[in-house]
């Protein structure tokens, strides 16, 4: 839905001060929830983590995430693009419990996935997936 061209026109053609205003941001969300949403709720402004239990779900999955890591090394195009000995390093070096520090979190969580996601529709579209 975050992608939906409609919703993204109509949010670039908004005046910024319906995100902020007067020091209170989400402006527009918050008035538009305000007698549809519990005021605890609407109001509230801490930020929750967005895919949290990635560590946790990842985990189990290691040796499958390093063979398809793997199988970019037998893809003209994505041998190219990804370099495939640190991603394969990231996860043979898998900390023992989720990290805090966006600098160990970030290279796993957000940038092997998407390599092996790519190399995952790479093959796709090749009709290399056999």
């Amino acid at each position: 839905m975050a992608a939906y061209r409609p919703l993204i026109e109509f949010c670039l053609g908004l005046p910024t001060d319906q995100f902020v205003r007067d020091g209170v941001d989400r402006w527009l969300a918050r008035r538009l929830a305000e007698g549809r949403m519990p005021e605890e709720q609407r109001t509230n402004s801490l930020y929750g983590r967005t895919n949290a239990d990635w560590h946790t779900r990842m985990t189990p999955r290691l040796g499958e995430l390093r063979a398809e890591a793997e199988r970019l090394r037998d893809d003209p195009v994505m041998s190219e693009l990804v370099d495939v000995d640190r991603l394969v390093g990231l996860l043979d070096d898998w900390p023992e419990c989720t990290p805090v520090a966006w600098a160990e979190m970030l290279p796993r969580e957000v940038a092997a996935t998407r390599a092996i996601l790519a190399g995952r529709f790479m093959r796709q579209i090749t009709g290399r997936n056999g």
